[in-house]
């Protein structure tokens, strides 16, 4: 194996990879319950206006599409109830803040950064990693059931993960910046200007549904006789689409991301300077705490959403 190949998910511990998974298959469950609930919402209106706008042309199917209109709302209580009850939203930040704090560790493990100091012995070192990843599980324990456990056998300090330890500190070094340090500036720099384009996105969309409502409401008040109204769906679009900018938070994660591949990027031209084990330790906690000050921020705005 070259010694500069880069980190992938099996070289890291099987905590990292089950809390990963954990997290990205709630997350993905909160999102596709949330959409569903969000539809039938917006069906629920649509059929409620069909409805009325039928109601002399063919009053023996008004009752039956209002009834489906209901039933369409009823749905969307339940994928509430379904969604609160199942508690998919705490699971993705719980999997997500494991994930992250288990990869943090990681690096300062590999990098003999702070308090896995090159000084301590091998044995000392595995065993103050396998007590500070137990301390994360303490802290939510919650989580467990929703835990891989096809992964609970396989380990948690890998053979990559020690071989990455026993590099010279020039070699530690180099390994750090480039398969960490540049990885996430990259990663938070793509992030930024990928949820830019979707905020710019989401608020054009909810801003051409209310200037439709306007325009319904207007037509309406000029042709009662002859059209509907339809300025309530296209409202109704226009919340649902607010619902789920606000669930997505692209505008925070976009200054968010940014601030940090900005940050990342100031810490990143200390590198040449580093010449010794205590300074790379130094070094590369202050990368880390970067990295951990944006994800408790998330976490933080998630939790106060």
């Amino acid at each position: 194996m070259s010694s500069q190949q880069p980190i992938i998910d099996s070289d890291l511990p099987a905590l990292y990879n089950s809390a990963n998974n954990a997290s990205t298959k709630a997350q993905k469950q909160y999102l596709f319950w949330f959409r569903l609930n969000l539809s039938f919402v917006i069906l629920g209106s649509f059929l409620s206006i069909v409805s009325m706008a039928i109601s002399k042309a063919i009053p023996s199917a008004t009752s039956v599409i209002a009834v489906f209109s209901g039933c369409c709302f009823i749905i969307s209580l339940f994928t509430t109830l379904f969604i609160q009850n199942r508690k998919f939203e705490r699971n993705w930040y719980a999997g997500r803040a494991v994930a992250e704090s288990v990869k943090t560790l990681t690096w300062r493990y590999m990098m003999c950064a702070g308090p896995f100091n090159s000084e301590l012995s091998a044995r000392d070192a595995d065993e103050k990693f396998s007590a500070d990843l137990s301390s994360l599980m303490n802290q939510r324990k919650f989580l467990s059931s929703a835990l891989d456990p096809k992964l609970e056998n396989t380990l948690q300090i890998t053979d990559r993960m020690k071989e990455i330890r026993s590099f010279p500190m020039g070699g530690r070094k180099d390994f750090y910046a480039a398969n960490r340090l540049d990885d996430q500036i990259k990663w938070y720099g793509g992030k930024a200007e990928f949820n830019k384009k979707r905020e710019t996105f989401w608020y054009t969309a909810i801003f051409v549904a209310q200037i439709a409502a306007i325009i319904a409401t207007f037509v309406y008040v000029r042709f009662s006789d002859s059209v509907i109204n339809a300025a309530s769906i296209f409202a109704t679009v226009a919340a649902a689409l607010l619902s789920w900018l606000q669930v997505k938070k692209h505008q925070e994660l976009a200054q968010s991301y940014n601030l940090a591949a900005q940050e990342l990027g100031v810490v990143k031209t200390k590198v040449p300077h580093v010449a010794s084990d205590e300074e790379l330790s130094t070094f590369v906690n202050d990368a880390e705490n970067a990295m951990s000050r944006e994800h408790t921020m998330w976490i933080a705005r998630r939790d106060q959403g």
